[in-house]
């Protein structure tokens, strides 16, 4: 009985620690995109980094106006950056459900301050 309460406590641990991740974890997944795009590993198109450029507020140094917007040619160097603000970070950047009839969909968090959120989306 006793192996079973400490297996059930494990088990639920693990999906406690998987959910607090999670969002950290997409992030990351994130950046190894577009570091495996630099590095030329990678020949599938990747969305401009407009979601960390708002997380973060971390640019990549090069970008170009055009009447599309702006696109961002981010370096090793922003990379860099990124995963080093994630690392910081990270207990602080969470998950948020959003719901509309058809779609549910999740928009990244990050709490700069107790109580004021900053998106991945820009608005």
């Amino acid at each position: 009985m006793m192996k079973f309460i400490y297996i059930l406590f494990f088990i639920s641990t693990v999906s406690i620690a998987q959910k607090e991740t999670s969002a950290a974890m997409e992030v990351a997944a994130r950046i190894d995109i577009i570091e495996k795009h630099i590095m030329g590993k990678s020949n599938m198109n990747i969305k401009l980094p407009n979601s960390l450029v708002c997380l973060t507020k971390i640019a990549p140094q090069k970008i170009d106006g055009t009447y599309v917007g702006i696109v961002y040619y981010p370096t090793l160097e922003d990379v860099k950056q990124w995963r080093e603000w994630l690392e910081k970070n990270k207990e602080n950047v969470s998950f948020q459900l959003k719901t509309t009839e058809s779609l549910e969909s999740r928009e990244i968090l990050f709490e700069y301050e107790k109580g004021k959120f900053r998106s991945s989306y820009c608005k």
